[in-house]
Order: C-alpha cells, then sequence, then structure tokens
C-alpha cells in the first residue's frame, strides 16, 4: 500500500477528521460542535510533530510524507472549516464568500510556502529543526477564531467575523518573524534499554 502507517501519523489524521467532522456539524447546523472541532484539530495538529519525533529510526521520506499531510489536514481544518463556520454565522452575500476564498487562498499559499521551504531544510539537513515561522501560522486560527467569537458576542456588528478572517488572512503571508513554541516529550525507553542501563 502507498503511503506509511505507523503511530507518527495518527494524530495528522485525526486532525483532518476533526475538520471534516466540524465541516459536517457545521452544514447540519451545529456550530458550537463546529467550533468545538475546531479547537480539537488545534490541539492534534500541536503534537502530531511531537509525537512524530519520539521516533528517532524515521526515514527522510517518512519526514517529508509527514510535511505533505500534515498540511493537507490543516487546510481542511484550519481554512476551510474556518470558512464554513463564519459563513453559516453571517449569510452567504457576496462579501463573505470572497472573503472567505482569500483566507482559504491565503492559507493555501502559505502552506505550500512551508512545504517548499521546509522540505529544501530538511533534504540539505536531516537534523533541521525550525525555530520560527514567517508568518501567522494557519494552526493559530483555531484559538483566534473561537475567542474572537466569543468576545463579540454581547456586540451587534454586521460581518465582524468576516472582517476578522481578512486581517488573519493578511497575517498568513506577510512574513513577520513569529518563534515557534517547541513541545517536547521524552522518548519512553523499552523494558530491555532500562535493564542495560541500571
Amino acid at each position: 500500500m502507498l503511503g506509511y502507517y505507523d503511530y507518527t501519523v495518527i494524530l495528522t489524521y485525526c486532525n483532518l477528521f476533526c475538520g471534516l467532522l466540524g465541516s459536517l456539524s457545521v452544514i447540519k447546523g451545529n456550530q458550537v460542535i463546529g467550533f468545538i472541532f475546531l479547537v480539537l484539530a488545534g490541539c492534534c495538529d500541536a503534537f502530531d510533530g511531537v509525537v512524530a519525533n519520539t521516533k528517532k529510526d524515521r526515514t527522510l521520506k517518512e519526514k517529508l510524507y509527514g510535511i505533505q499531510i500534515d498540511s493537507l489536514s490543516d487546510m481542511i481544518s484550519f481554512c476551510i472549516l474556518p470558512v464554513v463556520i463564519v459563513l453559516s454565522i453571517e449569510g452567504y452575500s457576496q462579501f463573505n464568500i470572497s472573503v472567505g476564498l482569500m483566507l482559504i487562498l491565503a492559507g493555501m499559499i502559505r502552506l505550500a510556502y512551508f512545504n517548499v521551504t521546509e522540505t529544501i531544510s530538511r533534504i540539505q539537513d536531516n537534523s533541521y529543526k525550525r525555530t520560527f515561522y514567517l508568518g501567522l501560522p494557519v494552526t493559530s486560527i483555531s484559538i483566534l477564531l473561537p475567542i474572537y467569537r466569543i468576545l463579540m458576542l454581547p456586540w451587534k456588528i454586521n460581518n465582524h467575523l468576516s472582517y476578522f478572517l481578512i486581517l488573519v488572512a493578511v497575517a498568513f503571508v506577510v512574513p513577520i518573524k513569529i518563534p515557534k513554541i517547541n513541545i517536547q516529550l521524552k522518548r519512553v525507553r523499552s523494558y530491555g534499554e532500562n535493564k542495560h542501563s541500571t
């Protein structure tokens, strides 16, 4: 079978499923569940690389495969799902649809650019680890959109979520350095390793 099948890809696939299930929930009229799946997708994406890095013998092909599926999943969860949520709340006007397309395009450009630069860096240095992002990571919308929605609930402002998406779309592609927060999990040693180390 094509692809790579081990525990390192599980959270990435869960991210994808959250994006799809969230979109379906919103289409069925349940926006709250859509927001919940958006946050869950963000949690999966925050830790998928951490989990993958616990497997020390990953080949370069496996690492590059992980980069590709991560960005493809992010496209669904952090570009399409937020647009579906906002359109369901503010309506399908030409303005809102145009803003949604703008966010999706900006997200796709950002993810494609990230894939190119990350792939080149991995090929040149197999031990390469990114320390900062250029522009706002698409994953951040899983936190920013729910918080903004909650803060704006008392206010009756038309299309405010669409205006928010415009700002986020611009932030996706503006080359401002944003430090990357590195989360690490200690590799669990096997019983044999523990035995020989005592």
